[in-house]
């Protein structure tokens, strides 16, 4: 059989080169992570994409349901309910707060956990910090059900259900001004039965 790579069946009978072939298995076997940094980065790319995600979506969920927050806190006012009015003043200015506190603190942690490997600790943290964004939105979202059971409203169970609707237009003022409803009213029969 004729010979066509004279010069390469040298080269592969060279000492040298058969060294050299041993080396590069020897070191992709000993670092793992070097032979799989490709799908490292698309792992990590991915979860960052999600962290992304995710503090686009509170973002966007904290400043459209903001505007039914302070409609609930004129209703509260209406009714002339001064310290739930201010308590519910302070819980939506907390809560604006910590959704403009999304994106820097996914932002810091995100770059924080790459500059030092640690990302998967990193992304625990964000979700952490989402996880408590969402507890803090539904307690907001549930405040007049919240304020009837506290207030033992007569009907209570009827307002629970219809607190779910409150992703709805103009659905939270109106629950708030129906559970503050009859509260001027007491308030007036309890001063008159002072003054007697």
């Amino acid at each position: 059989m004729k010979d066509y790579f004279p010069a390469f069946r040298q080269a592969v009978e060279c000492a040298f080169f058969r060294a050299a072939i041993l080396a590069a298995v020897a070191w992709v076997m000993t670092n793992p992570a070097s032979a799989q940094s490709r799908v490292a980065d698309g792992t990590m790319s991915n979860l960052e994409a999600l962290l992304n995600i995710t503090c686009n979506g509170i973002e966007i969920l904290g400043f459209v349901s903001m505007a039914e927050f302070v409609l609930g806190a004129i209703a509260v006012f209406i009714r002339k309910q001064w310290n739930l009015g201010y308590f519910v003043v302070g819980s939506i200015f907390a809560f604006f707060l910590f959704t403009l506190a999304t994106p820097g603190f996914f932002n810091w942690m995100s770059y924080s956990g790459l500059e030092v490997d640690a990302m998967l600790p990193a992304a625990g943290a964000c979700t952490i910090y989402a996880l408590v964004w969402f507890v803090v939105y539904f307690a907001m979202c549930f405040m007049p059900a919240i304020v009837a059971i506290r207030r033992d409203h007569p009907r209570k169970n009827l307002l629970l259900a219809y607190n779910f609707l409150v992703f709805l237009p103009f659905v939270y003022p109106l629950l708030f001004w129906y559970v503050l409803k009859d509260e001027g009213k007491a308030d007036e029969k309890r001063a008159v039965a002072d003054s007697e």
